[in-house]
């Protein structure tokens, strides 16, 4: 004699959050698997024909199935999507950006204080070629 619980079977299914159109077509699913009903049955059931059942069968098939396939073991590497490498791009060139809108800001500063310093030299003999 076994202990513990009695298997629910497939009320399981009433614990999932999905709607109560979903549950009630998986549960049909499952019970045309477990053979408790026919095709026919499950298709007056869902009001649905024999051809739909068929797919959304083996559509809900192939999904569990790619849901169970095994996936690598820890954490998944870090990829940066486009989207983020175009930000980091431009995050970039942003502050290139100000650094030299600063310096042109310091420059015009500097020619307005000391307009002489932009003056040529009186005794430079490259300005008096000019």
């Amino acid at each position: 004699m076994s202990r513990g619980r009695p298997p629910k079977g497939v009320n399981h299914v009433d614990s999932i959050e999905a709607s109560v159109q979903a549950r009630q077509r998986l549960k049909v699913l499952l019970q045309t698997l477990s053979g408790e009903l026919s095709v026919q049955q499950a298709c007056e059931q869902l009001k649905l024909s024999e051809p739909r059942f068929h797919e959304l069968r083996q559509q809900w098939l192939e999904d569990a199935c790619a849901a169970l396939e095994p996936k690598p073991v820890g954490r998944p590497k870090q990829t940066l999507l486009d989207a983020e490498l175009e930000l980091l791009r431009l995050h970039r060139e942003n502050k290139n950006l100000y650094r030299h809108l600063r310096a042109a800001q310091i420059r015009e500063e500097i020619a307005i204080a000391m307009p002489h310093v932009l003056l040529p030299r009186k005794d430079d003999p490259d300005s008096k070629k000019k």
